[in-house]
């Protein structure tokens, strides 16, 4: 069993599943501006439904398809 506390003794250079004879060559993250693109689409997706209903809401109503639009979104 995996000592819990081994997290404040190990290196910035090991992860679980490493051999001693593996050296880490390159250690590389995500930089923030990367999930620009994810957190846009998250985002205008969200308030997608909430555009349309804005523009189509009267003939959304005129033609009774309010349980199909709920039903889509």
């Amino acid at each position: 069993m995996k000592n819990p506390f081994s997290i404040f003794s190990v290196s910035a250079n090991t992860f679980e599943g490493k051999h001693d004879d593996e050296v880490v060559l390159l250690c590389m993250h995500r930089h923030w501006f990367t999930l620009i693109g994810t957190f846009i689409y998250t985002f205008f997706g969200a308030l997608l439904p909430f555009i349309l209903i804005a523009l189509f809401g009267t003939i959304i109503v005129e033609q009774h398809l309010s349980k199909i639009v709920v039903f889509l979104f």
